[in-house]
């Protein structure tokens, strides 16, 4: 796919197989059944649909905070529409569709029905939305970057520090992610952004590097774990809640399901196995010791290939070092 204007065209690749249902076509999909099932229980003379989808898109975090409906918000598409169906609910509404074309009872169709329905809430009701780089604006890497080989075994959490403060919209996310990848690129000399993944406080997950490439983010441990960063300085408070729950609930249970992260991966903090750092942030470190999968860890600050000898880790229990 090419895009961009004549003087500088932009290529983008598909980072996985092509599908016939876009994001956009689950998407609109989802946010049908959620506003579809809100519709039919209020009553429709009190419901503006015009002010309902405006609020439904465009809402801001800002009015989040002072709004719980969030049931009505896009941004909450995948929490709410798994609140409202299930497995077998989504099994039987797809097999009669494809039953008006097929004869019922067909094994072979059942066996695909129950498998795609399968990867279907892995995709989109258990990992959670992630901002690819073409829609953030992200600049290509310098040079192709090198690829990683998973499962992993760690996951290494960071704060940015710089910028400081939360990002709350998709307009300043993308904005500090493309500042972010500027200074890393020319001002540290990296080939990328760093990190592996950025989360935001505006309800999603920004794409760095990704699962399958080296990041530069945990000096001396890049291609035995991914570096994942909070948007802000977490050193005093922590991030919303939601926000957390994204990493330790959504996105290591996607990784696992994927092949990305080893079923017994550990969670650390960037300052465990980087001196002179306090990344990431003394109130957010304290928050991930609470974490499942997070254990005090000593490492050799040096490359790791093999989860071996070289780390000695206790689960949950705090030890001097």
């Amino acid at each position: 796919m090419i895009r961009g204007d004549v003087s500088a065209p932009m290529v983008f690749t598909l980072s996985g197989v092509p599908s016939l249902a876009t994001d956009a076509l689950v998407h609109g999909g989802m946010d049908g059944a959620i506003l579809g099932k809100h519709l039919s229980v209020v009553n429709s003379s009190e419901v503006n649909l015009s002010t309902l989808l405006r609020s439904y898109y465009l809402g801001t975090m800002e009015e989040l905070d002072h709004d719980l409906s969030t049931h009505l918000r896009g941004r909450y598409r995948r929490e709410n529409f798994k609140k409202i169906t299930n497995l077998s609910l989504l099994q039987e509404k797809v097999a009669d569709a494809l039953h008006s074309h097929q004869q019922k009872g067909d094994l072979g169709v059942e066996s695909l029905i129950e498998k795609g329905i399968k990867d279907f809430m892995l995709r989109y009701m258990e990992c959670p939305a992630i901002i690819p780089r073409c829609m953030w604006g992200a600049a290509p890497p310098l040079v192709p970057l090198n690829p990683l080989s998973p499962p992993l075994p760690f996951l290494y959490i960071h704060h940015t520090a710089i910028p400081s403060k939360p990002c709350r919209s998709l307009q300043m996310c993308s904005k500090n992610m493309r500042a972010m990848q500027h200074f890393h690129q020319k001002g540290r000399g990296w080939y990328d952004i760093g990190y592996s993944f950025v989360v935001g406080s505006d309800g999603y997950i920004y794409e760095g590097r990704g699962w399958m490439s080296v990041g530069a983010h945990t000096k001396g441990h890049n291609t035995v774990g991914y570096g994942v960063a909070f948007i802000g300085n977490y050193t005093a408070h922590l991030p919303a809640q939601y926000d957390m729950e994204l990493v330790h609930h959504h996105l290591v249970k996607c990784g696992v399901s994927n092949g990305f992260l080893q079923e017994n991966f550990t969670i650390l903090g960037h300052r465990q196995v980087v001196a002179g750092t306090e990344c990431p942030g003394e109130s957010l470190y304290s928050e991930i010791t609470t974490w499942e999968h997070y254990k005090v860890c000593r490492m050799l600050n040096v490359e790791i290939s093999k989860f071996n000898g070289g780390n000695t880790c206790h689960p949950n229990r705090h030890i001097n070092l």
